[in-house]
This record gives C-alpha cells, sequence and structure tokens, in this order.
C-alpha cells in the first residue's frame, strides 16, 4: 500500500473545503441506548426534525436493525423519509456511537442516469435486431 501524498497545506485545506461541502456531512452522536447526545451539521437537509429528535431517531435506528452496534458500519444509498438519499455510517467510539449521513444525491442521480442510458442502448439493440430480422424476412 502506497503512502498519501503530502499535499500543500493550501490545497489540503481546499479540498478538505470542498469535500466537506459536497458531503453535506449531519454527525449524530448516541449513547449505547441511542439516546442523542449531540447533533452537528443541518439536520433539515436530511429532513430530520430536533425538534421531536426521538422520532428522528427511531427512524435512523431502524436503518440498524439487525447489525451490530460494536462495529462501524456503512450502508450506501439509503433513501430517507423525505426522498433525499445519503451514505449512512455507524461509527463506534467507546461506550456510544456516531452516525454519520453524507449526501449522496449527485452521486445517486448520476448511477441513475448511467443505467437509464445502458437500457436505452439495450433497447435501442433490440429494435435494431427486430429490423434486421425483418429484412432478411424481406
Amino acid at each position: 500500500m502506497s503512502a498519501a501524498p503530502t499535499l500543500p497545506a493550501a490545497v489540503e485545506s481546499y479540498l478538505h473545503a470542498v469535500l466537506v461541502q459536497r458531503a453535506h456531512p449531519l454527525l449524530l452522536s448516541f449513547d449505547a441506548g441511542w439516546r442523542l447526545r449531540d447533533a452537528q451539521g443541518d439536520a433539515a437537509f436530511y429532513g430530520i426534525d430536533m425538534a421531536d429528535s426521538a422520532h428522528s431517531v427511531r427512524d435512523i435506528e431502524d436503518l440498524f436493525i439487525g447489525l451490530p452496534l460494536d462495529d462501524h458500519q456503512d450502508i450506501p444509498f439509503v433513501e430517507l423519509a423525505n426522498g433525499r438519499s445519503a451514505h449512512v455510517h455507524l461509527i463506534v467510539e467507546g461506550d456510544g456511537f456516531h452516525v454519520l449521513l453524507l449526501d449522496a444525491e449527485d452521486e445517486r442521480s448520476r448511477q441513475r442516469a448511467q443505467q437509464q442510458l445502458g437500457h436505452e442502448a439495450a433497447m435501442a439493440g433490440h429494435e435494431k435486431s427486430k429490423a434486421i430480422g425483418k429484412l432478411k424476412e424481406i
């Protein structure tokens, strides 16, 4: 494995700012009993109402049903209640854990566009095969 590149401080700072801005992180910190200890970031962006945090926490907790909470977890492309796509990470720390939400909307849109192009190409290939078959009949 190669070592991480050493970047000039200005580049590292710029890269950090751009990636954090694009990721739109929301960090929710919990104790072992899923009691919210802290929230950092724009919860409303993900449709989480901090005024009704008990309900929002239940929705987040439901994502991890059946998964061990004693090891880090990564759940990609979760569709949240407001329809937004997010990558959801569980990060274990001490007697609690953090749930980190990262915006996946642009990535999901690009993936859907690529799938649509692939579908259209397959349909065009099918139509071409049918046309060639008809020409052969004629």
